[in-house]
């Protein structure tokens, strides 16, 4: 057998946290790997129960050792079993190697860090940035506020949640936080995640950090100005710096008419009749359906002169339109059709030059304004806009944004972004030579919308005198002129600060280091650090209570000793607790006599390693980065953190042993196990819930980006009556929907095709229900998509249950569309008195449900960040039944015998004394057959039920955070630690632990879950039966 796969698994690696969901960063400073070949990622999968890692055997002489005054006094007893700080210690040297480069840096750039926790204090806002961020990405594992706004907004409870996991988290490597304390401070920050400067916990926590960046950021200064550096910044530089990140970034006011659709563009086109020419100016068309003779645009079709209209009166007669025309002046309304205006549209052809009737003129720029203003206020009667005397657009009720910045436009879409900027050119710009148009030159596609855009004006003029040419130089060289010297400086501090990134300060971190001589007088820490650093220091063992002194070549730091005391103190702080548990354990286990390791199993361990160590010594391990060369000893210790076989053998395979047969003696734990196990699995069956939807969307999509927009952040910006009418609006759309239905096949295929017809129109009210009929889609939901409304239908692939939408999945469903599809389950469930509901079941739909409530009560609670969610359940699904008679098992399949005792699987249902739910025959058989070679066989009526109810239970039971829980009542009783702050940590940990077995969905401070509730509340009621 080859083991190098099983190596990759088993080397030994200290770890830096323990009992933590995930070792996250803490301190988060610059570690320098100077010897990337010695960065050996070594990864260890036989972790202790407790998360710790192997128990070790310090190597080497105990009498050349550092000990400092670590006494061999008790830290911790259980019973006879006593573990010294000593023995402790010999074990966290192992794990020491990290603190003490912490305890290094932290010497080397004290005072780095003192100068910037004065500048944190004194509000300055690089280094407070920069604080936030690193304390928001440990966190929350982002650093945009934007984002975390949002989070906080939508999904408060997530947020909550990992406040609370990280506060617990950085417990469990410092005992002197107060968690609550430090929670409580973190959620009542104002504004959240900004400001952590406030919290002296954190701002402790991650100083170093930010003043090695600070050290780095003082040479960078330097650096900036010499100029053989390859960081030097000359004027030059910051020309090129202002020409790609500020120039032509100035401020515009502009008109955006957006048109959800091509037919919604060419239908307004055709309302006001403009139309463009090739050279991108605009016309007004002769409008034909005007039929008073006394409004300005009225058609005079008797003038066939010159300047008269004799190019219109052919059209219409091409078009066979003419009589109609001429029959609605004569009734004095609009006989046309809107197809048959579109037709006469498409035909009329501009002419600047026509001799056949008037030539077609250009609308001047203000005109084109008018026009486009008429067209916004056509498609959005709700925020009416107008044109002042000074020639601004304002709402007239409502705000209204002409006002955009390159960067929100760049937002909005690049593509419309560079027409503004590049193509246009303002209104108040026109008489500058090469001047374009202010306006769009025709309907223009960005992203997923149509667009008509007028620029109004630009702040183009505070850029025109930045910059120069350089009169020093025969070349077109710029410089920034006298008057932009406040923004050169202002660029130019930009630039600086943009050079101060994570490499540049790790090679300035590491450059400090090279001035350094660090030397470590104990072997094993020594050894490890090693693998880590580039260790250049003396190889001298030494006792005393010095483990390391500090030479700095330059002068600047006089030598100073890291002693054991300290070191020892912070280790224990952070480690002592769980790793003095661990090796409690470890005694215990041999000389306890329940669980043992037969002789035979000790030969096929030993076999195994000496497998590894002869791989090893045919260079196998090379990839791992452990050539044979470094020697045995190296590697055993390097690898496994032991001196011998036999101890490696002890740690890799007995140890690891005695605990899994613990671990998998289930009766030891608790009295009646198995019906303890019956009891949870029936928790889970009679919580079952699964339902299957579609649903159909109505949303806002205010900006067109393509998304749903939050509809309540877009009506906090209306007035009441706006909302009002928005919300009758939903009400009767909804209901106009809810009577087609009946006309399709299907309740989906009734959704489906009414959301894409629907879709497709405009918000332009064309057509006419009477005669001469003109019938547009239009005539049904102009005035809805007036009001915003998109759909869109959506049938959700997967079932939902009662457990979907726990935050700990991968993905979770709109809170408010998941708990209303939950409802309709309830709802059509029922209590089994009601009359069955058939399926499928519209929400809304009819008077069965919901019916004590008014409308608006309706709507609002099917309203999320989404939009509004009209849901169809088109199944719901009974709780898979375990009912399987022993008349089934006719040939005896599924029965086993044990220590003389037949367990089988058989459930003879609830009408002759089983049950649908599992019974505690079937969970016994199940269980205890799991832990024979062969696994457990059972039907597959019985594996669904199992499946459903059981794994998870089991699951559960033998996740990381119960197995350490049943580690805790093990020794609970007879432990004691000397320090009795050690026994308040011990309980705090396991509190912790409870957290994070409950996956911190029934917390008291932050999110809690009713469904997970339901589960998991009493599971430690039931075990404890």
């Amino acid at each position: 057998m080859n083991y190098t796969n099983l190596f990759k698994v088993v080397a030994y690696e200290p770890k830096s946290c323990y009992i933590i969901p995930a070792c996250i960063e803490i301190e988060g400073v610059y570690k320098i790997m100077i010897n990337t070949n010695k960065n050996i990622k070594r990864v260890m999968t036989l972790i202790f129960i407790l998360g710790l890692t192997f128990t070790l055997i310090a190597c080497g002489n105990q009498n050349s050792v550092p000990y400092g005054n670590v006494s061999d006094d008790a830290y911790v007893t259980y019973g006879d079993i006593v573990v010294t700080e000593k023995e402790l210690y010999d074990k966290l040297r192992f794990q020491s190697a990290d603190l003490l480069s912490t305890m290094i840096d932290e010497v080397v750039f004290e005072e780095a860090m003192n100068e910037v926790s004065q500048l944190i204090n004194n509000d300055d806002v690089f280094f407070n940035e920069f604080l936030d961020e690193t304390i928001n990405n440990a966190i929350f594992q982002n650093t945009d506020l934007d984002a975390l706004n949002n989070l906080l907004e939508s999904n408060e409870e997530r947020l909550l949640r990992s406040i609370e996991q990280y506060v617990d988290s950085l417990y469990l490597i410092d005992p002197a936080v107060d968690r609550d304390a430090l929670y409580q401070a973190i959620v009542n920050m104002s504004p959240m995640f900004e400001g952590y400067k406030s919290i002296p916990e954190l701002l402790d926590r991650y100083l170093l950090r930010v003043g090695q960046r600070y050290y780095a950021y003082n040479q960078l200064l330097e650096d900036v100005e010499d100029a053989e550096s390859t960081q030097f910044v000359e004027e030059s530089d910051v020309v090129a710096y202002y020409k790609s990140n500020e120039e032509g970034r100035y401020d515009v006011e502009v008109l955006i008419v957006r048109f959800i659709n091509l037919n919604e563009a060419n239908a307004t086109l055709y309302e006001v009749g403009l139309k463009s020419d090739a050279r991108g100016n605009w016309y007004q068309v002769p409008d034909v359906r005007i039929v008073d003779p006394n409004d300005p645009g009225y058609v005079d079709l008797d003038d066939t002169s010159s300047e008269g209209y004799q190019h219109v009166v052919d059209i219409l007669t091409d078009l066979d339109l003419l009589d109609d025309v001429l029959a609605s002046r004569a009734q004095n309304q609009n006989l046309l059709s809107s197809q048959e205006f579109a037709d006469y549209y498409a035909r009329y052809s501009i002419s600047t030059t026509r001799t056949s009737g008037a030539a077609d003129v250009a609308l001047p720029d203000n005109n084109v304004k008018a026009k486009f203003v008429e067209m916004y206020n056509l498609l959005n009667p709700a925020t009416q806009i107008q044109i002042n005397n000074d020639g601004t657009i304002t709402g007239i009720s409502t705000e209204f944004q002409t006002t955009y910045t390159y960067d929100e436009l760049n937002e909005l879409n690049t593509t419309l972004r560079s027409h503004v900027y590049s193509t246009l050119t303002s209104e108040d710009r026109q008489d500058e030579e090469d001047a374009t148009n202010p306006y769009s030159s025709r309907v223009q596609t960005f992203g997923s919308s149509r667009y008509l855009i007028f620029k109004l004006s630009d702040d183009g003029d505070s850029q025109d005198d930045v910059l120069v040419d350089d009169p020093d130089t025969e070349d077109e060289d710029e410089i920034f002129s006298e008057t932009a010297t406040e923004l050169y400086e202002r660029l130019r501090s930009e630039l600086i600060d943009n050079k101060l990134t994570d490499a540049y300060v790790t090679t300035q971190v590491e450059a400090r280091y090279e001035e350094l001589t660090v030397n470590i007088y104990d072997p094993v820490i020594r050894t490890f650090f090693d693998q880590t650093f580039n260790y250049n220091g003396s190889a001298s063992n030494k006792v005393g209570n010095v483990v390391a002194l500090i030479e700095d070549s330059t002068d600047v730091l006089s030598n100073t000793d890291i002693l054991v005391d300290d070191l020892y103190q912070r280790l224990s702080d952070r480690f002592g607790v769980n790793l003095s548990l661990d090796i409690v354990l470890n005694k215990y286990f041999e000389t306890q006599e329940t669980y043992v390791i037969t002789d035979e199993e000790y030969a096929d361990f030993e076999d195994q390693f000496e497998e590894i160590i002869r791989q090893f010594s045919a260079d196998q391990f090379v990839s791992n980065g452990f050539p044979a060369s470094i020697g045995r000893e190296q590697f055993l210790m390097l690898a496994f953190g032991v001196t011998s076989n036999e101890q490696a053998v002890r740690e890799l395979y007995v140890y690891p042993e005695l605990r899994a047969q613990y671990l998998e003696d289930y009766e030891a734990h608790f009295t009646n196990i198995y019906q303890a196990f019956t009891d949870l699995a029936e928790l889970q069956y009679e919580a079952y819930k699964s339902t299957r939807v579609s649903h159909l969307l109505v949303y806002f999509d205010q900006d067109g980006d393509g998304s749903p927009d939050n509809p309540q952040e877009y009506l906090d910006t209306l007035e009441t009556a706006v909302v009002a009418e928005i919300k009758a609006g939903l009400a009767e759309l909804i209901g106009d929907i809810y009577d087609q239905i009946g006309d399709f096949r299907s309740e989906a295929e009734a959704f489906a095709t009414l959301a894409e017809l629907f879709n497709s129109s405009g918000r332009i009210e064309r057509g006419s229900n009477t005669a001469p009929y003109d019938l547009q889609i239009e005539l049904d939901y102009a005035k809805y998509r007036q009001l915003g409304f998109y759909l869109k239908y959506e049938n959700i692939s997967s079932a939902i249950t009662n457990k979907s939408n726990f935050v700990t999945n991968s993905s979770t469903l709109d809170p408010v569309f998941y708990n209303r599809a939950i409802e309709l389950h309830d709802f059509i469930v029922g209590d089994g008195t009601q009359d069955q509901i058939e399926l499928p079941y519209i929400d809304m739909y009819d008077d069965y449900t919901f019916n004590a409530l008014d409308l608006e009560t309706q709507l609002d609670n099917v309203q999320s960040s989404f939009g509004w969610h009209f849901i169809v359940t088109t199944t719901v699904s009974d709780a898979p039944s375990a009912m399987y008679e022993a008349t089934k098992d006719a040939e005896e399949r599924y029965t086993f015998e044990e220590d003389g005792v037949t367990y089988n699987v058989y459930n003879e249902g609830p009408e002759n004394g089983g049950s649908d739910a599992l019974t505690l025959n079937q969970v016994e058989y199940y269980v205890r057959q799991s832990l024979t070679d062969e696994g457990p066989s059972v039907p597959s009526v019985v594996s669904t039920a199992i499946t459903n109810y059981l794994t998870p239970v089991l699951t559960r039971y033998q996740n990381t955070f119960m197995q350490r829980e049943l580690i805790f009542r093990l020794l609970e009783d007879d432990l004691s630690f000397e320090n009795n702050a050690n026994n308040t940590r011990f309980d705090i940990i396991r509190d912790i632990n409870y957290s994070q077995l409950n996956e911190y969905l029934l917390s008291g401070v932050a999110l809690f879950d009713p469904n997970y509730e339901t589960l998991y509340a009493t599971w430690f009621d039931v075990l404890n039966q």
